[in-house]
């Protein structure tokens, strides 16, 4: 089922609902069978428990545990967007964590009182999907992984708070593919539909710190 299913009027396409998942993650799409996909029936079945691998198999009596927790969003739309019906079910699996932020120091710069984002992206259909120091170390860089959500390619820019001074378009498991576009201390670039990119961005300024969160 991954991060969500959605059922949504074939026809006219203007209505539907979106079911979010957090923990189970078999499903039956309509009356699908072992040897048949049904792809009409406008129906899903979760699977919330039960032996799915064999009756000789798997971990018996579910290894002695005796409670489990199943934690589903439902949300009702209009016509089906994917990249809205993604957004609801990573915010309903990854809620805020707020913590005090000090950034008013002699040796650091201060925060706006309202707002502060480390990272922006031009396009909405664009989710950033993972932030975090490069795998050899930060003194290379911070790495960005994106995934576009639109049906369609998009040509976007993605910005830091400090101007990006060079990019690199990486592998995921970050090797170098090719240099990529900086212009006006943004990275610019294009990413095909339902594509995901990574990037090695380095910044101008002070080292920084290793806990990007």
């Amino acid at each position: 089922m991954n991060h969500f299913a959605d059922v949504t009027d074939g026809v006219a396409n203007n209505f539907g609902v979106t079911v979010s998942n957090a923990d189970d993650h078999f499903m039956r799409l309509g009356w699908s069978s072992v040897t048949a996909l049904d792809t009409t029936t406008p129906q899903f079945n979760i699977l919330a428990g039960g032996q799915t691998d064999g009756p000789s198999l798997g971990i018996p009596d579910q290894g002695g545990d005796s409670e489990f927790l199943q934690r589903f969003a439902i949300q009702t739309h209009g016509s089906f967007d994917q990249a809205s019906a993604m957004k609801m079910s990573l915010e309903h699996q990854n809620p805020f964590v707020s913590i005090m932020i000090n950034g008013t120091g002699t040796q650091e710069r201060p925060y706006p009182a309202n707002n502060y984002s480390f990272l922006q992206i031009s396009d909405p259909n664009v989710f950033l999907w993972a932030l975090k120091p490069a795998e050899d170390g930060i003194s290379r860089g911070i790495v960005a992984r994106v995934w576009n959500q639109g049906n369609s390619p998009s040509n976007y820019s993605l910005s830091l708070s400090r101007p990006i001074t060079a990019a690199e378009r990486l592998t995921h498991i970050e090797t170098t593919i090719a240099p990529a576009t900086v212009l006006s201390g943004q990275l610019n670039a294009n990413i095909d539909q339902q594509q995901i990119q990574t990037h090695l961005l380095k910044i101008t300024g002070s080292r920084p710190s290793n806990k990007i969160r």
